[in-house]
Order: C-alpha cells, then sequence, then structure tokens
C-alpha cells in the first residue's frame, strides 16, 4: 500500500503505481508520465567568452556539436527516438500496474493531477487524509 501525500510524479509515481493499492491525500499532486531529456547547447556562451573546445574521439557521433557549435545532424533526432522508448517502457511499466492502458497512458501527455481526477482515470484507488490513512492502516 502507498500513500501519496504530496506529490507523486514521473519517476515518484512509476515507484508508487506499484503498489498493491495508492491512495492519495486530497491534495496531492499525481501523474507526469511521461520522460524528459533537458539539453543544455553552452557553445555560443563559450565563444563570447574567447572559450574553444576541442574534441579528439573516437567514433564520429561520440560528441553531438558540429564544428560551428551547434547539435550535429540526427542527435536531437537520436535523442527523441531514445526519449519516445523510454516513453513506452514508463507506460508499459504503469500499465502492467494499473491496468490502464498503454494508449490511454500516453493520451495524458504526462500531464499532472489532482487526487480527484487522478481517482477519476484510475491512477489512485482511494483519496484519504493523512489521518484516515493511518485508521485505514491500522484497521
Amino acid at each position: 500500500m502507498g500513500y501519496i501525500d504530496g506529490s507523486a510524479c514521473s519517476a515518484a509515481y512509476a515507484i508508487a503505481c506499484a503498489c498493491d493499492e495508492v491512495i492519495a491525500n486530497p491534495y496531492a499532486d499525481v501523474g507526469s508520465i511521461g520522460v524528459l531529456i533537458c539539453l543544455y547547447n553552452d557553445s555560443k556562451k563559450l565563444e563570447q567568452a574567447g572559450i574553444q573546445r576541442t574534441f579528439v574521439t573516437d567514433g564520429n557521433d561520440k560528441v553531438p556539436f558540429a564544428d560551428d557549435g551547434s547539435w550535429r545532424d540526427g542527435f536531437l533526432e537520436d535523442m527523441q527516438k531514445r526519449v519516445a522508448e523510454l516513453g513506452d517502457a514508463f507506460r508499459s511499466h504503469v500499465s502492467k500496474y494499473t491496468g490502464l492502458s498503454t494508449k490511454d497512458l500516453k493520451d495524458t501527455q504526462a500531464r499532472v493531477y489532482s487526487s480527484q481526477d487522478a481517482l477519476s482515470i484510475g491512477l489512485v484507488n482511494k483519496i484519504m487524509t493523512r489521518s484516515e490513512f493511518v485508521d485505514y492502516v491500522l484497521s
């Protein structure tokens, strides 16, 4: 049994959904069933600071940057493919434990839901305050 007191989003929800029963506080946030990779390209800042980077590699695709500092051709497409594969795996994991279809989970577009909305779509099983949850566990 798992209790979501404040927020169970992304990886925290991946853990919570594996419980036999998921109970959320009335004010909890639940969801964000998706994957994110944040990339930073600091090449322009380094150039302005007079810093030149040189990469010596074994493999043409080791460095994600082109000579001008932009992302190399195909890099962002490769990253998008990897993110989509991880997203599919995440949704399969959640589907296994919640019984929701991977299509329905993908249709959430990684939204974060209030506990009431999470209950209505099947991300949680019950809503309880902390004291109600303690009584529930002790009974």
